[in-house]
């Protein structure tokens, strides 16, 4: 009904009693049943209040009997939020109802109406009704005022809280004020209109403010909002607030797959994670009943983390958390901030364990007599004393068993499902295998050092087995082989000649074999030794070397001699600055790394050679008196004279009678007379 209407009918309706015509005397047939119905105002009518209000009530028989007495009618208007009475009218009505008929009523005006919500109540007091439940009618309506001198008002706009992450929900809240309800009121983010919710839907006084919510959560990133409402032809927005709410860092769409499962299962956990300044994740860690797992980007290559659909995952297999419940919550951190998922809670693993149990015989006849079970993913062992297990484990699908006994080769049993409160029976035969043997040592050059890079190759036939580089003190192994012939080990490293060598292996050896690599010659070679003292030292080498590559030294027994240097083709020439010292012993170490003029390594290490200097060759030895004088003075001195410098520390001088002992004799040495 338009508005126009409800005021039309305001001011026409009148009190009419519609009374039904009957014969005196005569009694209707069953009980009576009145009821009473309120058709004015309507439910959830909005009208004038300058016209007041004419409330209209229907009484109708519904019984089978006639009524025939008078009729209390109570009208009511009572303020809807504060419960107190505004209008009042009790009607006493001489009725004559037979079965099926109606009486309208109609009250008296209440002129001081004002706008508001109410309540329009209206109760009968028959007597002689059969059923009280249908004497009572009630209706909620408004009244407002077409003279309001005010605007549409929305007031205490907000939105909490202020900032958060693309989990948190966030309510944002308006206060509208004007006679009638609002037709649209909505919160306008980030240019998107939403409607909004009355908070209380008991309160229809809109005069005095009533509020309105929208809770929803945003993506990553600053946001802004603003209210609208209209009423009719009026309306009124709130302006935009910029910046609010905020959300930096974000945890989105948790999820884990399966829900359920075994042990032997992997659980996939995925979020997806955002950054307003599209910044990746400090650490992002997925929490799981107490356990703690880094999380992975799904797509490195994809660096746009501002869009907040970045997503991380974590495979869990089962048997590493054990079964379930599993509590799980996933947390990053941004610098300062820190993001977390509420806790969820999957069903994980099955706990329901079951059984498997079997024997474990010999190809050679008869049970094994020790036996190891091994149970993967599990990676759990289990120890018997004979052939006989039996294990509790939780049901899964896909087990691996292995089986193992001294002497024989172990037995893999592959794609075992086990199901919870069963017991499953596998029994295997083992095939004897005979003691493992092993072969190990050392390598080393001839030079007395471990060569770099070395290699060492274990062949059987043509077909290499297994391949070692030795480390820094030469060591190699090989485990684990199978007795018999037609083994080869291949041993090389630069700058070595290589060497092979037959092998044969027995049950359980263990055959220790050390290496020796032939190395090549030194790329050098001294031209001349003895080497003058005043001239240059001569190297020649196999190739021309590169000087700016070329490191040295040159020392004596008690220090180190300067030098230059220079090439002359191939041969490097080494003039000391001082000279040398007759018959001195020389060190000359050339350092590793020195590259010929190609590229090419020419020392592949250090090299040391000694040289000698010349020995000083003199003119002969003169004695004065020259031997075989005759008439010496007993005390005479003699001068002996050397053609060339002497070291004194190694002179000796003995001077016999003829009878052959030794007479004392005293010496004194003159330099360069």
């Amino acid at each position: 009904m338009t508005r126009a209407l409800a005021v039309l009918l305001l001011n026409l309706f009148v009190v009419s009693v519609a009374l039904p015509l009957i014969a005196p005397g005569v009694e209707a047939q069953g009980a009576v049943d009145l009821s009473v119905s309120l058709v004015y105002p309507e439910e959830g009518g909005k009208y004038l209040s300058r016209l007041g209000v004419k409330m209209r009530a229907v009484v109708t028989n519904r019984g089978g009997d006639w009524y025939n007495e008078s009729l209390q009618v109570t009208a009511e208007i009572i303020d809807a939020n504060s419960g107190i009475r505004k209008f009042t009218e009790n009607r006493i009505l001489p009725l004559n109802l037979s079965p099926g008929r109606s009486v309208e009523i109609t009250f008296s005006n209440w002129s001081y109406a004002t706008p508001g919500n109410y309540t329009g109540k209206v109760t009968i007091y028959p007597r002689g009704d059969t059923n009280t439940t249908n004497d009572v009618s009630t209706v909620r309506f408004d009244l407002w005022t077409d003279t309001w001198p005010y605007p549409i008002q929305l007031s205490g706009a907000y939105v909490t809280p202020s900032r958060g992450t693309t989990l948190t929900p966030f309510t944002f809240r308006v206060e509208y004020t004007y006679p009638t309800p609002p037709d649209t009121i909505t919160v306008i983010i980030d240019g998107t209109p939403h409607s909004m919710i009355e908070e209380d839907p008991a309160d229809h006084q809109y005069t005095d403010g009533k509020s309105y919510y929208y809770r929803t959560t945003l993506p990553v990133g600053p946001h802004n909002y603003s209210f609208y409402a209209r009423s009719g032809e009026k309306n009124a927005s709130t302006p935009v607030i910029e910046g609010r709410p905020w959300v930096n860092i974000t945890l989105a769409r948790p999820y884990a797959s399966p829900q359920e499962g075994y042990v032997t299962s992997r659980y996939h956990f995925t979020v997806r994670y955002g950054s307003y300044f599209n910044r990746p994740p400090d650490e992002i860690k997925l929490h799981l009943s107490g356990r703690t797992f880094d999380m992975r980007e799904s797509n490195p290559d994809d660096e746009n983390y501002a869009s907040g659909n970045k997503q991380y995952f974590a495979d869990v297999p089962g048997w590493e958390v054990g079964p379930g419940p599993w509590n799980w919550w996933v947390e990053v951190r941004s610098g300062t901030d820190r993001v977390r998922t509420p806790d969820m809670t999957i069903g994980g693993p099955s706990g329901t364990e079951g059984t498997l149990m079997g024997v474990v015989s010999s190809d050679l006849g008869g049970e094994v007599s020790e036996l190891e079970l091994r149970i993967l993913p599990l990676n759990v062992t289990y120890n018997f004393e004979g052939a006989r297990y039996a294990v509790d484990i939780y049901e899964g699908k896909n087990y691996t068993v292995i089986f193992s006994s001294p002497g024989h080769s172990p037995m893999v049993v592959e794609g075992v499902d086990l199901v919870g409160g069963e017991v499953k029976y596998i029994n295997v035969t083992l095939t004897h295998a005979p003691r493992p043997a092993a072969v190990m040592g050392f390598i080393a050059s001839t030079s007395g050092y471990v060569p770099e890079d070395a290699c060492v190759i274990l062949y059987r036939g043509t077909e290499p087995l297994a391949e070692i580089r030795p480390g820094a003190d030469g060591r190699y192994a090989f485990y684990n082989l199978t007795p018999g012939g037609l083994y080869r080990l291949f041993a090389e490293a630069p700058f070595h000649q290589n060497i092979t060598l037959p092998l044969q292996l027995e049950e359980g050896e263990t055959l220790w074999l050390n290496i020796t690599l032939l190395e090549h010659p030194p790329p050098f070679s001294v031209v001349e030794d003895p080497v003058p003292v005043e001239g240059p030292i001569r190297i020649s080498f196999l190739r021309v070397p590169d000087l700016t590559t070329l490191s040295l030294s040159l020392r004596n027994t008690s220090s180190e001699i300067q030098y230059t240097f220079e090439l002359e083709g191939s041969t490097l020439l080494i003039y000391p600055t001082a000279g040398l010292i007759y018959g001195e012993v020389y060190t000359i170490t050339l350092f590793k790394g020195c590259e010929d003029t190609g590229g090419n390594i020419l020392l592949w290490r250090d090299f040391t050679v000694e040289v000698r200097a010349e020995v000083e060759r003199g003119g002969g030895i003169e004695i004065k008196p020259p031997p075989g004088s005759e008439g010496l003075a007993v005390d005479v001195s003699f001068e002996i004279s050397f053609g060339i410098h002497l070291n004194t520390s190694t002179l000796k001088v003995t001077l016999k009678e003829l009878s052959g002992g030794v007479v004392p004799v005293g010496l004194m040495y003159a330099w360069g007379v």
